[in-house]
Order: structure tokens, then C-alpha cells, then sequence
């Protein structure tokens, strides 16, 4: 397709040439689209000013039609889950805290809902433990 003649790294003319003989785009549909400054295979030219100025890009799809509002509403459907994950991995990777140095490690059994039945018997096998060990 030839384009215009505006100076730059083509220099005018068609643009062609052995690197861009293929047009394989992988699978059957486009899976991407593009937007650039500079001339590429399949792309449409369009014009808009900036300061009164026209700038030039070249696109492979209408870029003046408009984007459908089921991509909107498909990214407020998907936002939730987005921002769980992301508070998910701040919990996940937070910095432990160092133990005041005055820490209370005492052994301490309190059954308040008296489901452990005999509490000094676990109390005296805990301190046994903890002697033993050292823990």
C-alpha cells in the first residue's frame, strides 16, 4: 500500500521489502491491535491536530469508531477480583515485627469453657516440656 511521500526513516513511497512479505498474524483473528507513528502492513492512515498541526498515525482498525460498552462493563465486573488479589498479596508479604524484649513467656493454660477436662495435669506436662527443652 503506498503511502505518502513525508520524509522520514521509509523516505516515501510503497512500503515493502523481504521482512514484510509474511503476513501471519498467528491464529485465525488479530489478537492485538496497533497504533503507530510509522508506516506498517495492513495499517489505514489517519490524521488529527494537535496545535493546529496535523500528526499522522497509522492503524490496523478504525480508530474513529468507538470502543463497544462491554469492555466497560466487563472491567467493573473484573475490578473486584483484581483488587482482592492485590490486597491479598499485601498480606501475604508483610514484615514481621520484633517481640519487645520484655515478652511474657510464661505457660498459661486457661480453659474457660472447661473442655480440657484435668488442667493441671497439661499445665505439669507443659512445664516438663519446657524444662526438658528449654524452649
Amino acid at each position: 500500500m503506498p503511502h505518502s511521500s513525508g520524509g522520514g526513516s521509509h523516505g516515501g513511497g510503497s512500503h515493502g521489502g523481504s521482512h514484510h512479505s509474511s503476513h501471519s498474524h498467528g491464529g485465525s483473528g488479530r489478537s492485538s491491535r496497533h497504533v503507530r507513528s510509522t508506516y506498517f502492513p495492513d495499517a489505514r492512515r489517519y490524521v488529527y491536530y494537535d496545535h493546529h498541526r496535523p500528526v499522522y498515525v497509522y492503524a490496523d482498525y478504525d480508530i474513529t469508531e468507538k470502543r463497544s460498552p462491554l469492555r466497560f462493563l466487563m472491567l467493573l465486573f473484573y475490578l473486584p477480583f483484581i483488587l482482592f488479589t492485590f490486597s491479598m498479596f499485601a498480606e501475604a508479604y508483610h514484615h514481621p515485627h520484633k517481640l519487645p524484649q520484655n515478652y511474657d513467656y510464661k505457660i498459661v493454660v486457661e480453659d474457660k469453657a472447661n473442655v480440657l477436662g484435668n488442667t493441671a495435669e497439661l499445665r505439669n506436662s507443659l512445664v516438663a516440656f519446657y524444662n526438658r527443652t528449654g524452649i
